[in-house]
């Protein structure tokens, strides 16, 4: 049965920071269904809908804070 998470990071705009933090999603095994991203006063803001089997969510859940943190987000 598939599970949904949702993402949400704000930070300093970097290079990398899509490239980043999707990857680390894909890697966990998990789908990515929807994305919205923008600057909002100088700031990098992100809003993402995964879709996984519970243990990719589960790997995305604790990989994908660490890929944030790594961007300063």
């Amino acid at each position: 049965m598939q599970e949904y998470l949702v993402i949400s990071a704000i930070g300093e705009d970097k290079p990398g920071i899509i490239n980043g933090l999707s990857q680390t999603a894909t890697e966990s095994g998990c789908n990515i269904l929807d994305t919205r991203m923008t600057v909002l006063g100088g700031e990098f803001a992100l809003i993402m809908l995964i879709n996984g089997l519970p243990d990719q969510i589960a790997t995305a859940e604790s990989s994908i804070p660490q890929a944030a943190e790594a961007f300063g987000l």
